[in-house]
């Protein structure tokens, strides 16, 4: 017998969430969901589904107002998470259609855990070991959502790299000269003032993505607690910014060390990103050219490039270095009206 119930206190029903969790996943991915993350400041609420009074799948609602369609509010689907019964999933998935109904929004997109700063997409193909930042999750869920109703929107892709030193890609040597004659200056994340500089970071970060795809803002305490956790993970040497001879800040190319690589091997794009300006075109490859040299200097093989939306520009640099896609994600969504 099912039962429903609606939790409006966000961090009761991650609790929740977490035991839940520990049922479907194996102890290793148990782990690797705790880098979940959900844009609260969105949050509306839980929808649990019991199953003879225990815990049996959930899902919740985000309100985020930069999400419409043709003026009309869309209601975003997050933390979905399901024990293995399709017809429980299925119910779970026609309450929130309803719910949307109801509350009048035109169209249902997930899974997203509030905006795209946070926690989204599904990953619907690729056979690779997960790599740090990935999360895991039952291909089943595909299924679900498809049987009701949804499509696949919005595709992302992560690519992988194999460094190899006698196929080193230099940027173009005018191209670099261009860069140098306009006093252009490349520097390493400031560990000395690592929350200055991430307050900066953010603010850039905000003039660079307004273009995205599904962009929304964030909040500078959100974009915060999502970087002042990691400090103790981020190597300097491989995250570059790049400054113009006035001290703007004009692009950024963001790494990682691949922590779930046991070979330790492995380096992870997460973010590139410049002012569009196009007298700055170049920039984006000089820093990559920086981040590889280091990066086979210090014994790594491999970069994956991780989560490139299908029409990023970065995209190009992705695509453009003998890469290979080994993930391919994707959002869903569904007319409310359907």
């Amino acid at each position: 017998m099912m039962e429903w119930e609606w939790i409006a206190d966000f961090e009761e029903g991650n609790w929740r969430s977490k035991s839940l969790i520990s049922f479907i996943y194996e102890p290793q991915d148990q782990l690797l969901k705790n880098s979940v993350s959900s844009d609260t400041e969105f949050f509306d609420t839980w929808l649990f589904c019991k199953k003879d009074g225990i815990d049996w799948a959930h899902i919740a609602f985000y309100r985020n107002p930069a999400f419409q369609n043709n003026t009309k509010p869309v209601l975003l689907l997050g933390n979905f998470e399901s024990l293995p019964d399709e017809s429980i999933a299925l119910a779970l998935l026609d309450r929130a259609i309803q719910y949307a109904k109801n509350q009048g929004f035109s169209k249902l997109i997930g899974p997203m855990n509030g905006s795209t700063w946070a926690s989204h997409r599904f990953n619907i193909c690729g056979s690779n070991p997960l790599f740090f930042t990935e999360v895991p999750q039952p291909l089943t869920y595909l299924n679900y959502w498809k049987k009701s109703g949804f499509l696949e929107s919005d595709f992302y892709y992560s690519f992988i790299q194999e460094l190899d030193p006698n196929q080193f890609q230099f940027v173009n040597p005018s191209t670099k000269q261009r860069l140098i004659d306009m006093q252009i200056q490349i520097k390493s994340l400031n560990m000395n003032r690592f929350e200055e500089e991430m307050e900066e970071i953010y603010e850039f970060s905000l003039k660079v993505f307004k273009e995205n795809s599904h962009y929304s803002p964030v909040s500078k305490e959100g974009f915060m607690s999502r970087y002042l956790p990691i400090r103790h993970l981020l190597d300097p040497r491989f995250v570059l910014q790049a400054f113009s001879e006035k001290g703007e800040r004009i692009a950024l190319f963001f790494c990682l060390h691949d922590f779930y690589d046991s070979s330790g091997k492995t380096l992870i794009v997460k973010t590139i990103a410049r002012l569009p300006d196009s007298i700055y075109s170049g920039i984006s490859h000089w820093l990559y050219e920086q981040i590889q040299t280091q990066a086979l200097a210090l014994g790594y093989e491999r970069i994956v490039h991780a989560f490139v939306h299908e029409n990023n520009r970065s995209r190009t640099i992705s695509e453009g270095y003998r890469s290979r896609v080994i993930r391919t994600y994707a959002l869903f969504e569904r007319s409310v009206e359907a």
